[in-house]
């Protein structure tokens, strides 16, 4: 720690190190007025004493988290915790002084995907948009998960329309409530929008996957399935797409079935797709193109004897 107005001048009792274990300090932030230092093995949280001779002391409550970060980059703060990956591959936010693990099973088996050369080169984020509070993670530069902390789900975001390849955001800034997205390829800066284009006039893909329905050892069959999202609408005026895989995800349907959309004005149309087959396990898939909001999906589905 240097004097106080000159950065160069440093005493020798004007320095402290890391003991609560062998560590490797990566990053220091502050949070909530504290000093949180980031090592390989964990973090230590130090606090302002006002000691004279060192004015900064380890707490010795929760002064310690035991989960290391796997790269300084991937650290961010938002809604009151900080946000990170674990050098094992599983993302964690902080409660007070405690680890919390966000990821799923399903999110960390992603990552561990790209390998742990991969998980050094990670690049998190955070920011505010419409209540929401989002941690935004960039795996290889080849895909991006994304947190919302107000629904505790994870979903992606690409760049491409496909769907297929990361977001370019890499820095996120706000002016009067409206939220900015540096493009780390092209060095431009966009206004984050979930109803506009980019500028390059690539629609935004939205696509929600649905949880896995299970039939046990028995066939299911689907007779009907209703879509509740909004219709009728100036923002929804494009049909959705339905798909669905009946072997986990791997493989999908031989291609995506079209639910026509209601037209301007007719808000209270019913978005219905029927004759669906049967499976044992099942995984559905709902496309659009515009800025449609999703309330909800409802489906008939009978058990039969075998």
């Amino acid at each position: 720690m240097s004097k106080i107005d000159d950065p160069t001048a440093f005493d020798a009792l004007d320095f402290a190190s890391l003991e609560a274990g062998s560590n490797i300090m990566l990053r220091a932030i502050t949070h909530g007025g504290e000093l949180w230092l980031a090592g390989r093995s964990g973090f230590e949280i130090w606090y302002e004493s006002g000691d004279a001779d060192f004015p900064f002391r380890r707490r010795q409550t929760g002064g310690v988290i035991e989960y290391g970060v796997a790269t300084p980059k991937s650290i961010a703060q938002i809604d009151g915790s900080v946000f990170w990956l674990d050098k094992d591959g599983i993302v964690f936010r902080s409660v007070g002084y405690t680890p919390k693990r966000i990821s799923t099973h399903g999110i960390e088996a992603i990552i561990a995907s790209y390998g742990i050369s991969a998980s050094l080169k990670a690049q998190g984020m955070a920011y505010m948009q419409a209540g929401h509070s989002f941690y935004v993670l960039t795996i290889e530069n080849d895909r991006t998960l994304v947190y919302d902390c107000n629904t505790q789900f994870w979903h992606e975001r690409s760049s491409q329309a496909d769907g297929v390849g990361p977001w370019r955001g890499n820095c996120t800034g706000s002016v009067e409530n409206l939220v900015y997205v540096g493009d780390k390829t092209a060095g431009n800066v966009y206004l984050a929008d979930p109803v506009v284009t980019t500028d390059a006039g690539v629609p935004v893909l939205h696509q929600a996957t649905l949880p896995p329905i299970w039939a046990g050892t028995r066939r299911a069959f689907c007779s009907r399935l209703e879509v509740e999202m909004e219709v009728g609408t100036a923002r929804s005026t494009s049909s959705m797409t339905l798909e669905w895989s009946d072997d986990g995800g791997i493989t999908w349907n031989g291609g995506p079935r079209a639910i026509p959309a209601a037209a301007f004005g007719q808000t209270r149309t019913r978005m219905v797709a029927t004759r669906l087959g049967s499976f044992r396990q099942r995984v559905f898939r709902l496309s659009s193109l515009d800025a449609t909001t999703l309330y909800a999906v409802d489906a008939d589905i009978s058990g039969g004897s075998s």
